[in-house]
This record gives structure tokens, sequence and C-alpha cells, in this order.
């Protein structure tokens, strides 16, 4: 309790923050603010599979990204996934409304979803640029000159 017998409210992140900062930080993020929310909702089993399967994904993702072709579009892995998440925390978590009307939750704040998001793309783009380089020095996937 803090000072005036107000409760803290327990901080989740919205499907919009979600789905944003998946946008434009990419999958780790997108784990975090699912992990995260089922954490904060009290769901420890949920939390321990979105750990499971999404770092798994991301893994996925990495080793199938130089495969794909030339022409693919830039966008469209990265509005798929973020479309996902915003769509999994509305479904299994909880909706904008819900947050905005609840006495227990309250929205965590766009602050944390940057430098949050920031720092886990920094972590994915060195694991994917380690991954791209062992893939060319395998022989796997030669990377352009």
């Amino acid at each position: 309790m803090s000072g005036g017998g107000k409760m803290e409210k327990t901080k989740i992140y919205s499907p919009e923050q979600a789905g944003i900062g998946t946008l434009l930080f990419g999958p780790l993020p997108a784990v975090y603010f699912l992990w995260a929310n089922f954490k904060a909702l009290g769901q420890a089993a949920e939390a321990k599979q979105t750990l499971i399967w999404g770092l798994l994904g991301s893994l996925l993702l990495l080793a199938l990204v130089p495969f794909l072709p030339a022409k693919s579009p830039n966008l469209l892995i990265p509005l798929l996934y973020s479309l996902a998440v915003r769509f999994l925390v509305d479904t299994l978590q909880l909706k904008k409304e819900a947050i905005a009307g609840s006495e227990q939750y309250g929205f965590r704040s766009n602050w944390s979803v940057f430098w949050i998001g920031l720092g886990l793309l920094i972590v994915f783009l060195i694991i994917a640029v380690g991954l791209l380089l062992a893939l060319d020095a395998l022989g796997i996937a030669p990377l352009q000159s």
C-alpha cells in the first residue's frame, strides 16, 4: 500500500503497446511483453510457455531470414508477428478497456515499451549477426559480398 490508503495497481502492457513495441523493436520484445503480462496476471505456466515458444520462434525466424527471397517485402514479417502479439494480448490477457476500467491493473509506461524494446532489439541484432556469420562460415548461407 502506498500513502493515502490506495493500493498500487499491477502494471501490464496493453494490446496496442505490445503490438507497436513488437512492430518497432522485433520478436524479443514481443516475447517479453507477453511474458511480463502473464507474470503480472499470476499466470506462471503461461509465462513459462511464452518464453519457451517465443524464444524458439525467434530462433526459427532468424534461421529462416537468410533463405527468404530477395524481393520479399521487408515489413511483412514484422507486421504479421506484431498483429499476432496484439491479438494474443487482447484475447489471452486483458483488453485496453479492461485495463483502463480496472481497480487492480494499470498501464505500463510507453517509456517502458521504448527502453525495453530498444534493449532487446540490440540483443536480437547481436544474436542475428552472430548467427548469420556462423551460417556463412559453415557455408550454409553465404553472405552477399
